[in-house]
């Protein structure tokens, strides 16, 4: 398959190249030998490979991302922060051959999302890129020219910690709630404060279907597991569920239950931010600022246990993390273990320990 050169017979005075299946047309005759050499350059070193000339490019960035897109459409729940990744990879990279993208490139537009975009962001888009690959790697190993996966480069960033309460504090705000907000308002918030391993997302999502009111346990389904889990309720929370509305009518069960401004209707279902909402106005009425639901929640109540003297190990259990890393954003040390340390030699006494600690 050597190929050649030849006039276009259509009054252009263009060049065409015929190489196999490849037909491509020149200006002149240096780009159109060139460009020959090349196609014959590959053959000869095995690495010619049709997708490469093909005018569907198969193998560019921005079809292949959609295709991967529209599997994963499918697969996933958060598939909008999917679509807003790839999105701003496609208007970056355009729809080159996937080959050609290496290091470098991924380098190039990591660092242009630096001036919009945080640390955790730009975290999110490499996994999201990195996964696309991996899909990309995997689909074309059975082909004569199977994509190889470029090295990434690494995004470091570091989470800030979320600010925390004390138990007390906890239970204020949940009084506050139980004597103003609607009923499963604040029983959402105290689920959300008790049940540590489950989100504020899965929560809302919870249906009547998921509820085994017999057994006191609720099914959750989990976001970025992708997985089951169950949340097996204590005493009092099944009895607050027992005496809870039920309604078939309505699938979830955290619905709102009267009107209560324009926006919402008996049966409506709470929005992402509503739990939120409430716990912002429970923190205000007892003097809390700048507390967000999952610190005032989670990881206070992870805390809190820390100090009754659960081990980390347990309170990773409780919490459902399957890394220490992540896991380990919520102690970071603890800072009555540190307190524990600097007093080594002394009696130290810590409110809440199950121990008093003499060391020397």
């Amino acid at each position: 398959m050597k190929g050649g050169i030849y006039p276009c017979y259509d009054g252009t005075n263009k060049l065409q190249v015929r190489f196999g299946k490849i037909t491509k047309r020149f200006d002149s005759r240096k780009t159109a030998e060139k460009f020959l050499n090349h196609l014959r350059y590959t053959v000869d070193n095995e690495t010619f490979d049709i997708r490469d000339y093909q005018k569907d490019n198969p193998l560019g960035f921005a079809n292949l991302a959609e295709q991967w897109l529209s599997i994963r459409k499918t697969e996933v729940r958060c598939f909008r922060n999917l679509r807003n990744h790839m999105d701003k990879a496609i208007s970056y990279l355009g729809n080159q051959n996937i080959k050609t993208i290496r290091f470098a490139e991924l380098q190039s537009f990591l660092l242009s999302l630096t001036p919009v975009l945080s640390g955790k962001s730009k975290k999110n888009i490499r996994t999201t890129l990195h996964s696309f690959f991996r899909w990309v790697v995997d689909s074309t190993q059975d082909t004569p020219h199977p994509v190889t996966m470029p090295k990434f480069p690494p995004v470091k960033y570091e989470m800030k910690r979320r600010r925390t309460i004390t138990y007390e504090q906890q239970q204020e705000v949940l009084a506050w709630l139980k004597e103003n907000a609607p009923f499963k308002v604040w029983l959402g918030i105290k689920w959300l404060a008790t049940y540590i391993n489950v989100r504020p997302g899965e929560l809302i999502n919870i249906k009547e279907g998921d509820i085994d009111r017999e057994q006191g346990v609720i099914y959750v389904r989990d976001f970025k597991g992708r997985r089951t889990k169950a949340m097996p309720l204590l005493n009092d929370d099944r009895q607050q569920l027992q005496s809870s509305s039920y309604s078939l009518r309505h699938p979830y069960f955290f619905q709102h239950e009267r009107r209560l401004n324009q926006t919402t209707y008996p049966g409506s279902r709470f929005g992402k931010d509503y739990l939120y909402s409430w716990w912002k106005r429970g923190c205000q009425s007892v003097g809390l600022v700048c507390v967000d639901l999952y610190g005032g929640t989670r990881h206070s109540r992870a805390q809190w246990l820390r100090l009754m003297g659960r081990t980390p190990e347990e309170i990773k259990r409780a919490t459902g993390h399957t890394t220490t890393a992540s896991f380990n954003r919520y102690f970071e040390m603890d800072l009555e273990d540190l307190r524990e340390i600097y007093g080594t030699g002394q009696v130290v006494r810590l409110e809440g320990k199950r121990n008093e600690d003499s060391r020397g």
